[in-house]
């Protein structure tokens, strides 16, 4: 996480609909939980990281060094026809990888979440 309060959690979306979600610091949902996706919107997830080619943008942002280190850092990883790539973005990274991010984070806020571990922090 960066030095501040940013948000620190996990979320995993899988192409059967099912989603877990891991909140672990300055979040509301503090814990692990799960959801159910819409397939309307899996399909959407894999049809965007074909469109902005996630397979072939770069596995780190900045390129060359380590970026703003106080900056929040975002993980991403697809898993698509057996190939898994992940990228890190700390800043610098294309506006088309930052809108695909904020996608699941948007997503994140719209699931219902049923709680599986809630935790107190």
């Amino acid at each position: 996480t960066c030095y501040g309060n940013c948000p620190y959690y996990q979320v995993e979306i899988y192409a059967n609909g099912k989603a877990r979600y891991h909140g672990r610091r300055h979040v509301a949902l503090l814990g692990v939980y799960e959801a159910a996706v819409p397939t309307a919107v899996v399909r959407q997830l894999r049809e965007q990281a074909e469109a902005i080619q996630y397979q072939t943008l770069h596995p780190k942002y900045p390129i060359e060094g380590l970026g703003i280190i106080d900056l929040p850092l975002c993980i991403t990883t697809v898993v698509e026809a057996g190939r898994s790539k992940t990228i890190y973005n700390r800043n610098d990274a294309p506006l088309e990888l930052v809108a695909y991010e904020r996608l699941f984070d948007n997503l994140v806020e719209t699931l219902d979440w049923q709680p599986l571990t809630p935790q107190k922090e």
